[in-house]
C-alpha cells in the first residue's frame, strides 16, 4: 500500500455496487449490506472488492441437503452426521450446521461431505468457516479432481471460541472437481483425525485467484456485484494535507491499475 498525505473522510468517498453483500469486521462478526452500501469497519476500514464473484457453492446455509452436499467415507469410517441449525454463526444467525466426523486413521480412508463441479480450466477459490464444539484441532478442506489423483489442500486450525474462515486460494484443474469439506487420507497432503465436532458454516467455491467476501446461497449460485469508490480531489493541496481516513482495498490482483490506494 501507499501512504499519502491527503485528508479525506468516509463522506468524501464515492462508492457504489448493484447488489446486496456481505461484511467481515475486525471483531469477527459478519453484517449483511444492502444495495450500494459500503463494508466499512472501524479497524480495517473502507473494502473494495473491484471485481464481481459468483458463489457456485449452492445451499451455503443448509450442508444437511444430502443430494447438494454429498456424505461419503469408505474404509471403515462412518459417514460424517449432519445436524441442521446448531449454531449461531458470524452474523448472529442460527444457521450453522454441526458436523461429527469419525476418526479417519488408516491409509486410503476418508469421511467428508462434497459438492461437485463441472470441468473447466479455470482458478478456483474455496473458504468456509469452521469452529470446534468443544475442542481444538485441525480441520481439512480441499480440491480434489473426478479421478480423485489431483488434490489442492489447507489445513485450518480451529478452536471453540471463535470463527475461522478456512480459505484455499488459486486452485486449478481442468476435470470434473469436488469441493471437499473433511479428510481424505488418498490425499498424501492430509494426515489422521481423530473423531471431532465442528459447526460450519457459509461455504463458497468461486472463480478467481483468491477468495472473496462471502456471497450466501440456496437453490442457485449468486453474484456480487462490483464495488467501486471514487474520491474527488479537485482544490487539494498534496503538500499541505494528512490522511484522517484509513482506506482498505481489496484489489483484484490481475486488475491493470489501481486508481487510488490509500
Amino acid at each position: 500500500a501507499l501512504t499519502s498525505d491527503l485528508t479525506c473522510s468516509a463522506d468524501d468517498v464515492v462508492f457504489a455496487r448493484a447488489s446486496t453483500a456481505t461484511c467481515d469486521h475486525a471483531d469477527g462478526t459478519r453484517t449483511s449490506l444492502a444495495t450500494g452500501v459500503a463494508c466499512h469497519d472501524a479497524t480495517w476500514g473502507l473494502r473494495v472488492e473491484r471485481t464481481s464473484r459468483t458463489n457456485i457453492a449452492l445451499q451455503s446455509d443448509r450442508l444437511d441437503v444430502s443430494n447438494v452436499w454429498v456424505p461419503a467415507s469408505t474404509g471403515g469410517p462412518a459417514l460424517p452426521v449432519v445436524t441442521l441449525d446448531a449454531a449461531a454463526g458470524r452474523d448472529g444467525q442460527t444457521t450453522c450446521e454441526q458436523i461429527d466426523y469419525p476418526a479417519v486413521s488408516v491409509a486410503s480412508t476418508y469421511s467428508f461431505i462434497y459438492q461437485a463441479f463441472s470441468a473447466g480450466a479455470d482458478t478456483r477459490s474455496i473458504a468456509v468457516d469452521i469452529k470446534g464444539v468443544s475442542g481444538s484441532g485441525t480441520f481439512y478442506m480441499s480440491n480434489e479432481n473426478n479421478n480423485a489423483t489431483v488434490w489442492d489442500t489447507v489445513a485450518c486450525t480451529y478452536n471453540s471460541s471463535t470463527w475461522t474462515r478456512c480459505v484455499l486460494d488459486g486452485t486449478s484443474t481442468t476435470a470434473v472437481w469436488y469441493f471437499l469439506l473433511g479428510t481424505d487420507l488418498r490425499d498424501p497432503a492430509q494426515s489422521a483425525t481423530p473423531a471431532q465436532s465442528l459447526y460450519v458454516c457459509a461455504p463458497q467455491a468461486e472463480l478467481g485467484a483468491w477468495a472473496s467476501s462471502y456471497i450466501p446461497t440456496t437453490t442457485a449460485t449468486v453474484t456480487r456485484a462490483a464495488e467501486s469508490a471514487t474520491l474527488a480531489t479537485t482544490g487539494w493541496d498534496p503538500v499541505s494535507l494528512r490522511v484522517t481516513e484509513t482506506v482498505r482495498w481489496i484489489v483484484d490482483p490481475d486488475a491493470t491499475a489501481v486508481t487510488h490506494h490509500l
